[in-house]
């Protein structure tokens, strides 16, 4: 029983000093960290004094001092070296960094010193491909690799044009260059640098047959369309870059590849090119709803299936039903129609309408082919029909009209969700005719122009600049010519007033007047004026006004009233672009023609 309680009282006291000793040691690492602090003399402040900072692991870690003065004399030194790198960055060859440690001060000073002394420029450079006289005719210049005679010698450049170099190549019919041999001569004297590149650019190969990876329900066909290149080509990387732009432009794949096969070029010179990607689900569902006080409730559902008998074209079918709506949607939408600029829409419009204006039963369809002229100018035309019957003060009219559009649409604006610079302007003109009734026939003219200038920045979570302010106007004419007001068709004419036209006014209301009833006009004039105001990156205030009038006349009368309303509204931004809820006033109005106030809430800025 004693020696049971001598063998526990020795263990507690070898416990006791183990813990003592634990919490010395502790104690001693604690006292033996040193602390520091970091200053660069000699470095003027500005953009090398930046860089120098930026690299320095003594200013970085200066929170989290060395166990000792020899890791910090350590940690010191490889800042030197981190220095001169970032001189030769720049040009500044010849150099020189030392460093000093006072040890007497508190906390312990680490002083580094540089003298850049003056850049160095570039001197004689060569490119040149070795035992391959005719590769060497591909060369590129040393200016086509970024590096000019006389200019400032950074090695970030002279590194740079390694990649400039093979990439010349590659588009140039070499799919495996490499740089050989680089050589870098500094000659101190003459505070010049002459750089030597040697090249080995392989063989040369053109385009095999492309082998397809991935694909289940989309044909092979429709990767061959997309194919920037035919095989027996020369072989050009920058081409991977644009199958990739196409391949992700369709919608019909989450991933795409684009590569040769390494170690597969045959003895003609085709290299096989390996296509692989990941098809997405070609099928969407949607829904959504909305409110206007002056359209009353709606809700709308949608299908889409993207990959259509896997030839990549677009089926969707859209159901609106709201207060004064009730239509169906059906579109279909051919890609590189007959070339690859080229889509082919299709749509068909099933729809009746109960307006304050008329209502209206018809029946619409519309061929539009449209071109891609540049990438933010678009041409359209085509050919359409309405088969409708429409009803205005108590009189009822049926039509049959065929129609031509021709539609031009520029957009240099930087978002086409929620833009806040550029511009955007659409054009639209269509002959109608009535070629089995009374053979009425006019045109119909509409022209919206959109501007948008932002300042001021707001940071975002990702790192990203908002502007915090955003000043949008916008100007839309239209004009119907060739017939008489009570020739065109009622749900042809032109109405202002709504939540994408004249805020404050019910939709459809701005109009030449019989009684208290719109019936429409030949001609609109509206004019918007709207100054976005971003509280956060996702909540955001606007004031607006807009005015305008629909005429009798073919032409906007100017010497007439316009109708104003006016406005504030809340925008909190998603995705999928803003949420917009408005509440707008009429200025000047109409004794009972106009509420008090009018309310909107839906997807989308107003314009």
């Amino acid at each position: 029983m004693h020696g049971l309680e001598r063998t526990r009282g020795s263990a507690r006291r070898w416990a006791a000093l183990l813990v003592l000793g634990l919490a010395a040691s502790c104690a001693l690492s604690a006292a033996a960290q040193v602390a520091y602090e970091t200053r660069i003399e000699g470095v003027e402040a500005g953009p090398m004094r930046e860089l120098l900072f930026s690299v320095s692991e003594c200013l970085r870690k200066q929170g989290e001092p060395p166990a000792s003065a020899l890791h910090l004399r350590r940690r010191a030194a490889r800042d030197l070296e981190r220095f001169k790198d970032a001189f030769h960055s720049r040009g500044y060859y010849g150099a020189t960094v030392n460093v000093a440690l006072d040890r007497e001060a508190r906390p312990i000073t680490v002083t580094f010193s540089a003298d850049p002394g003056l850049p160095y420029v570039l001197g004689t450079i060569r490119v040149r491909a070795a035992d391959d006289p005719d590769a060497a005719a591909k060369l590129p210049a040393p200016e086509a690799a970024g590096l000019v005679e006389g200019a400032p010698a950074m090695a970030d450049a002279i590194a740079g044009a390694n990649a400039r170099i093979l990439n010349h190549l590659r588009a140039r019919g070499y799919p495996r260059p490499r740089i050989a041999r680089r050589d870098v001569a500094v000659d101190h004297a003459a505070r010049s640098v002459a750089v030597t590149y040697d090249v080995n650019p392989g063989p040369r190969a053109v385009y095999g047959e492309p082998r397809y990876e991935g694909l289940e329900r989309t044909r092979p066909a429709v990767l061959d369309r997309l194919l920037p290149w035919a095989p027996g080509e020369p072989y050009d990387q920058r081409q991977m870059g644009e199958l990739r732009t196409r391949l992700y432009d369709t919608g019909l794949f989450s991933t795409a590849t684009v590569e040769p096969l390494a170690g597969e070029i045959g003895e003609d010179g085709a290299a096989p090119i390996r296509v692989a990607v990941t098809e997405r689900p070609p099928r969407t569902m949607t829904a959504g709803i909305e409110y206007k006080t002056d359209e009353g409730a709606g809700a709308k559902f949608g299908w889409e299936n993207r990959n259509l008998r896997g030839l990549g074209h677009r089926l969707g079918l859209e159901t609106t039903l709201a207060t004064e709506l009730r239509a169906l949607d059906l579109r279909y939408r051919i890609d590189r129609f007959r070339r690859m600029d080229q889509v082919l829409n299709a749509s068909l419009f099933i729809g009746q309408e109960e307006r304050e204006a008329y209502d209206s039963d018809r029946v619409e369809g519309l061929a539009l082919v449209e071109r891609t002229l540049s990438p933010r100018l678009t041409l359209g035309a085509g050919a359409g029909f309405r088969i409708g019957r429409v009803e205005q003060l108590r009189a009822r009219n049926s039509h049959e009209l065929f129609y031509f559009p021709l539609e031009l649409r520029l957009d240099r604006s930087n978002d086409s969700l929620d833009p806040s610079n550029g511009f955007k302007f659409r054009a639209r003109v269509a002959p109608y005719i009535d070629p089995l009734g009374d053979r009425t026939y006019f045109g119909r003219a509409d022209l919206e122009f959109s501007y948008y200038h932002g300042w001021g920045t707001l940071k975002s979570a990702d790192g990203a600049t908002i502007p915090l302010w955003v000043l949008a106007a916008r100007a839309r004419i239209g004009a119907i010519a060739g017939a008489s007001r009570d020739e065109v068709p009622a749900d042809v004419r032109f109405y202002g007033g709504g939540g994408g036209s004249i805020r404050g006014y019910r939709y459809l209301t701005v109009s030449p007047l019989s009684g208290d009833d719109p019936i429409g006009g030949r001609s609109l004039a509206e004019f918007s004026l709207e100054f976005r105001r971003r509280l956060s990156e996702s909540l955001g205030v606007v004031f607006f006004v807009d005015a305008g009038s629909a005429f009798e006349g073919a032409y906007p009368d100017f010497s007439e009233d316009l109708q104003v309303g006016a406005g504030a509204g809340i925008r909190y931004y998603t995705p999928l672009g803003p949420l917009r809820f408005d509440l707008a006033i009429p200025v000047n109005k109409r004794g009972k023609i106009d509420d008090a106030f009018q309310i909107y809430l839906s997807i989308g800025h107003a314009f």
